[in-house]
């Protein structure tokens, strides 16, 4: 929802509390996805780019990937 509505800050606050919150939920990597976003388009670039490292270390064969990383690509 606050990703939707262009509230990136809490959106990335919210991402980074349920993260923390349920380390073993599924679709962790699709969070993190989300959590990238949030930070690329409140301008965040380094902590966008920490994020999709993240994805990339824990979920390598993630199907969010691609996107991620055109993303990065975008915002570096």
């Amino acid at each position: 929802f606050y990703l939707r509505s262009g509230k990136y800050q809490a959106s990335a606050k919210r991402l980074e509390e349920c993260l923390a919150r349920y380390p073993l939920a599924p679709n962790l990597d699709e969070a993190l996805l989300y959590l990238e976003k949030a930070y690329f388009y409140s301008g965040e670039k380094e902590k966008g780019r920490l994020t999709f490292d993240r994805l990339l270390l824990r979920f390598p064969t993630s199907k969010h990937l691609k996107e991620a990383e055109n993303l990065l690509k975008k915002y570096k």
